[in-house]
């Protein structure tokens, strides 16, 4: 992302364009082992029932994520001809949303599994 674009545009785009798969691949999988019906997220349910709307977030999240992943990868398509401080922009926005997301999910176990509700420690 760093890298300036330079002449070499169509490579920039292209490379941005397979990171960007890699990552929405691995984040589908993601999606796929903590939604599925042995994932952590049914098991916090199950574990936490006052937890089921901090669960709804964020599979929502999950949803919002992927879309976000898919339009940055056909904006940095070949074809697409996106203007690059355009998709850069995008991109960073895109890792700050998956840190964030990453974050929260791990405040969710927490609260899952750590805290005491009854107040004692």
């Amino acid at each position: 992302m760093a890298r300036p674009v330079g002449q070499e545009a169509g490579h920039w785009y292209g490379e941005v364009a397979v990171h960007v798969r890699a990552l929405a691949e691995a984040f589908r999988h993601h999606v796929q082992q903590s939604e599925g019906p042995e994932g952590l997220l049914p098991q916090i349910v199950g574990a936490q029932s006052r937890l089921i709307p901090a669960v709804q977030a964020v599979k929502r999240e999950h949803q919002v994520l992927l879309v976000a992943m898919s339009r940055l990868e056909a904006a940095a398509g070949p074809s697409q001809g996106a203007d690059e401080h355009a998709v850069r922009e995008d991109a960073l926005r895109l890792l700050h949303d998956v840190a964030v997301h990453r974050q929260r999910g791990s405040d969710l176990i927490y609260q899952a599994y750590y805290v005491d509700v009854e107040g004692g420690d």
